[in-house]
This record gives structure tokens, sequence and C-alpha cells, in this order.
């Protein structure tokens, strides 16, 4: 993760999402949502089903799921699903370098917050389990466990830090980020690509056209010329360059997508 602060150090406020982003839950996310697809009857998933399926609001996401709600509301499932996370959690790792770019970035005197559909609570909590607290300006959770939306929070954040659009950025890992953004006016945008890129781009057209930047993390590079072809057809006026990285953890293929 220090390798993005070439990219980002001349920001004066990172907003960082948490879950997926800071720290790697993704493993116990699917653990429990197919144990709560398997108490309705429904087949389990698998990582890859879910980082592609996975969306907000977490009630649509639900129902793609085959969640059936006059059998169980998305209120109880919501708190059943929070009551397993939270037994859970501990078992979760902060991501490789995070706390080495965070550090170096607060050398640099520049604002580090977070902005996450965890509830805030949670947290806070968690931050302290992890030992995480110090390292941030400002932490921005939800109030309630149904993970809406972060559009509202991210409001709220950006008035308390006190830093204008044009000098934040977001990292994060989902479409929502990339909402969050639009709706904040926040210019540039590094994110795990989960979803191919021309549904990135369409889903974030408004950015898009507004000069909008977007640094998106990626897996092999034969997937994402094959991504790129689709791209090309409605997405032909920015240049796109394909930045290889070396994982310090893993022996696999990644690549930036800076756009």
């Amino acid at each position: 993760m220090l390798r993005l602060h070439p990219l980002i150090k001349q920001k004066k406020h990172i907003i960082f999402d948490y879950n997926g982003t800071i720290l790697y839950d993704t493993n116990i996310c699917v653990e429990i949502l197919s144990q709560l697809l398997q108490s309705h009857g429904r087949p389990v998933v698998n990582e890859a089903t879910y980082r592609e399926c996975f969306h907000f609001p977490i009630s649509s996401f639900y129902t793609q799921m085959g969640f059936d709600f006059e059998r169980e509301s998305f209120e109880q499932l919501s708190r059943r699903y929070m009551n397993l996370y939270l037994s859970h959690v501990h078992r979760c790792k902060v991501y490789h370098g995070f706390r080495d770019l965070v550090q170096q970035l607060r050398k640099e005197s520049i604002k580090v917050s977070i902005l996450t559909a965890l509830n805030h609570d949670a947290l806070h909590d968690q931050l302290v389990d992890f030992n995480l607290g110090a390292y941030f300006d400002a932490a921005f959770g939800l109030y309630n466990h149904h993970a809406i939306s972060k559009v509202q929070r991210g409001h709220e954040l950006m008035q308390h830090v006190g830093v204008s659009a044009q000098d934040t950025l977001i990292i994060g890992d989902t479409d929502h980020d990339l909402e969050v953004a639009e709706s904040l006016g926040i210019e540039l945008v590094v994110a795990r690509a989960f979803k191919p890129l021309d549904v990135i781009l369409t889903m974030s057209r408004e950015y898009y056209l507004s000069g909008g930047a977007y640094f998106l993390l990626k897996g092999r590079k034969e997937k994402i010329q094959e991504e790129l072809e689709l791209v090309k057809k409605n997405f032909r006026d920015r240049e796109i360059e394909v930045i290889p990285l070396v994982s310090p953890v893993l022996d696999v293929e990644r690549h930036l997508v800076r756009i």
C-alpha cells in the first residue's frame, strides 16, 4: 500500500474506506453471508461471486443473493449479520503497508480520515482493538447497521475536517465509494476494481465526464486487456495506462490501471 504514496501525496486530505480497504475482512464476510444464505435454503457463495455481486444499498444486494424478506426482515438479517461479524472480526488483519503509508502521510501534515458504512460505535471499538485510533484525524461510520449510504456522513466528514474537495482524495473498494466521491465533488479515486472497467466508468459517468481521475487496482493483465476492449467502445477520449505492481506478500499478478 505504501506504493500509493507518490500518487496521493499532492493532496491535503485522504479519506479511506475501512472494510476491505484498511481491514481485510472479505473472507469473514463471505463466511457469514454463506451461513445466512444456508439458513434461508440458498446456496453458499465463494469470494469471487461475493466480489462480483456486492453493492449498495445492502438491501438490494441481499435481494440479489436470494434472501426472502417475508421470511426474515432486512432489519433482522442486518442484526444477525452484524452480531456474527462482530464475533469474528478479531480474525481479520490490517492490510500490509497501511500503517507505513499513513505514518508517512501524517509526517507530511496530510489529514487522514475514515468514512465507512460500518456502525460508528463498532468502528471506534475496532480502531482501539487493532491499535489504529491514533492514525486518524476523524473516523465517521453510520448510526445504524443497515449500511444504506455513506453520502450524508461524507458531507458531515468534509465539513468536520475543513479541507476542500479539490484537495481531498478517496480510497475505497466498492462502487459506492465512487458514488460518494461524485457526490462530494472529489476529483480523484483510488479503488480496488472488483467490477469490470467499463461498468465502473458507466456507473460513474458524470464523474468521468467531469474529468475525474481513477487509479484502479486490478489483477491479471490478460483480463485487463479484455475489459479495455469494452471500454474503448464507449470511452475513447481518455488515456489509459496499465502499470505492473509487485505484491510484497502475494505471488500474483497485480496492476494499477490509471485513467
